[in-house]
């Protein structure tokens, strides 16, 4: 062997062995829009989204460089007086001002991509949302921005090779998926998966999307409910496996575990999310690479929270046993940390404060001891006291990804109102029916007693039809089928109440999915529409052939009998039914039965008429006229 091979076969024994250089950490963008204020009338302003906006631009900052987050959001008097160095770091919310930060942003991204850098970039939004004609839309200060600008500027703009876009909005999952004007009211993720994120495959979300109108907030966190979930939970109180990865699946189950305690379920934020390339494992956030204060809590339940050095509510959990590490992004003075203990079922929850005195270092809840309470909660406890009731670790989380896997397929979009509304129609089409098929079973039902007492007053009368029986038999089998079929017909349950009670029986099935048993409804209601509509067409038919039938019996009778069955008024009494029955069976064919009709009005009617609404707001009220003009 030659000494080049000699030394090629070294060096490349050397390269096998060598452990492979990691590759670097993908570099961190984001931009941040929160906004108290909505664009329409009904809808009070928010209080602590510019709270939520100035918190999550602390986060990021521990993952990202300083010129890699934007904030957009108008602080009010108090913000700004807590967060006095991002005064002046801030920009207002405004479609102009969102466009040039993505802008900025897409550069710093290609600059990225030329150092080799792979880049992730996070959109969020904390602030108002609603559906006009079935697409949803997200409030500025001076307009709105749409499933349009959300694909065009934020995803197809910003280049780079991973985005997670988390919104905080009512009806956000309609933001992202448009429904097409005129069609149902509803969406499952399976439309996601058909829309969205088909042309957008590397794309992550994570959104809270209510239905109800209504964007929750509390004082005492002086947050949304939901972002401060969020928050919470990406600061490592979400990671289940302990990895420093919080994973889609992972902050799922965190703030559904958050929300468990909470006694009405429309508090309740209504999640979806989904991972980059449809994978919920996906990692969503990297607290391992954060900057900022750790705490390590040691292997007990523990429920509790941490304050800022100014009595802010930075971050809540309540994790089962086993060890944890949390981080609080952006906080270098002091911190207290508070827990809520309760020795027995029965007992109210005793308090106690550990202080964190100021400075960089990791510190350990265990090293700490724990004083009186400086500082007590600012109320709110009846409605969103129950945050943070169930533990979450790694129990909690299995158990959320099992049910998640036997559950049915979600539904969005769809609130109380709507149940209220269903009801309504239902109720109407129920009493509609009902009416109509008594109405109906008698007119059939005494049509048929008529053309049986015909047939047998025509067979004890003189002369019986000259003999012939063909036009009484005619005329009782018909009189016997209709008034067989009228009896049925009235004493049968109306499809109307069979849809009513189906109904009903879905919400006892479904308590905690209300949303689902409306949707199933709804896809009754088609189906029901189509019964109607092929009953209708039926019992035209039906008629149809009486009269046919009646026709020829009397023109039997009339080729076959004597001449007094040729008398005029006999002529004019048997033609003159038949003509009757045809023009009913043209005009049942051609009408809309009332309860087609209350489906197509349920159909076509996006929200009962206009809508009166009153609401008090600080120093006066709020008079609005809701509703499609």
């Amino acid at each position: 062997m030659t000494r080049w091979m000699v030394t090629k076969t070294f060096l490349l024994s050397l390269a096998l062995a060598a452990p492979a250089a990691a590759a670097p950490p993908p570099e961190i963008f984001a931009v941040i829009v929160t906004n108290n204020q909505s664009t329409s009338l009904e809808r009070p302003d928010l209080q602590y989204a510019d709270d939520d906006g100035a918190r999550y631009f602390e986060m990021f900052r521990g993952v990202a460089a300083p010129s890699n987050v934007v904030l957009l959001t108008r602080f009010d008097r108090s913000s700004e007086a807590a967060y006095p160095a991002l005064k002046q770091q801030a920009r207002p919310p405004l479609r102009a001002g969102l466009r040039t930060a993505l802008g900025e942003i897409q550069e710093r991204v290609k600059a990225a991509r030329a150092a080799g850098r792979r880049s992730q970039f996070y959109f969020v939004y904390a602030g108002h949302g609603d559906v006009v004609d079935g697409a949803g839309f997200l409030d500025l200060e001076d307009g709105r921005i749409d499933s349009r600008f959300l694909e065009e500027e934020v995803v197809s703009r910003v280049s780079a090779d991973v985005h997670h876009i988390v919104l905080d909005s009512c009806n956000s999952f309609f933001v992202v998926n448009p429904r097409k004007p005129g069609g149902r009211r509803w969406a499952t993720p399976k439309d996601m998966a058909l829309g969205f994120a088909r042309r957008h495959p590397q794309v992550g979300l994570f959104l809270s999307t209510n239905s109800e109108a209504e964007v929750y907030e509390w004082s005492e966190l002086e947050s949304g409910i939901f972002s401060h979930e969020v928050r919470s939970g990406l600061s490592g109180a979400a990671d289940a496996n302990a990895d420093g990865d919080i994973s889609y699946a992972e902050l799922a189950a965190f703030v559904d575990r958050a929300n468990a305690g909470l006694p009405r379920a429309n508090l309740r934020p209504q999640i979806f999310y989904r991972g980059p390339d449809g994978n919920g494992g996906a990692a969503l956030f990297n607290v391992a690479a954060g900057q900022g204060r750790r705490i390590t809590l040691d292997g007990e339940q523990r429920r509790l929270w941490v304050r800022g050095a100014d009595g802010e509510r930075l971050i809540d959990l309540h994790k089962e046993p086993g060890p944890l590490t949390i981080l609080i992004p952006g906080r270098n003075g002091p911190l207290s940390i508070i827990e809520s203990l309760r020795p027995d079922a029965q007992s109210r929850p005793v308090l106690r404060e550990f202080e964190i005195p100021a400075g960089t270092e990791p510190v350990s809840l265990g090293s700490l001891t724990p004083g009186p309470l400086a500082s007590t909660a600012r109320g709110g406890a009846v409605m969103f006291g129950q945050l943070f009731n169930a533990p979450f670790g790694p129990r909690a989380y299995a158990s959320f990804v099992g049910k998640s896997a036997a559950a049915e397929e979600p539904v969005y979009g769809l609130s109380a109102q709507d149940e209220l509304r269903m009801r309504h129609y239902l109720n109407s089409i129920a009493t509609s029916d009902t009416d109509t098929a008594r109405m109906q079973g008698a007119i059939i039902g005494t049509t048929g007693a008529l053309f049986v007492g015909m047939s047998i007053a025509s067979y004890w009368s003189e002369p019986k039809w000259d003999g012939s029986f063909s036009g009484i038999a005619i005329t009782g089998g018909i009189g016997l089928v209709a008034l067989a079929g009228g009896l049925k017909i009235a004493l049968s349950k109306p499809l109307g109440v069979q849809a009513r009670d189906a109904f009903e029986n879905e919400l006892r099935q479904s308590p905690t999915n209300r949303a689902l048993a409306l949707a199933k409804t709804e896809s009754h209601l088609d189906e029901l529409s189509l019964q109607e509509s092929r009953y209708r067409r039926r019992a035209a038919w039906w008629t149809f052939g009486a009269a046919a039938s009646l026709a020829f019996g009397m023109t039997w009778a009339v080729v076959e009998g004597d001449r007094e069955t040729r008398e005029p008024i006999s002529l004019v009494a048997g033609y003159g039914t038949v003509g009757l029955l045809g023009a009913v069976g043209a005009l049942i064919y051609k009408s809309e039965m009332p309860t087609e009709r209350l489906l197509r009005l349920y159909r076509t009617d996006p929200d009962l008429g206009q809508r009166l609404q009153f609401g008090l707001l600080p120093g006066g009220a709020r008079l609005s006229l809701r509703g499609t003009f």
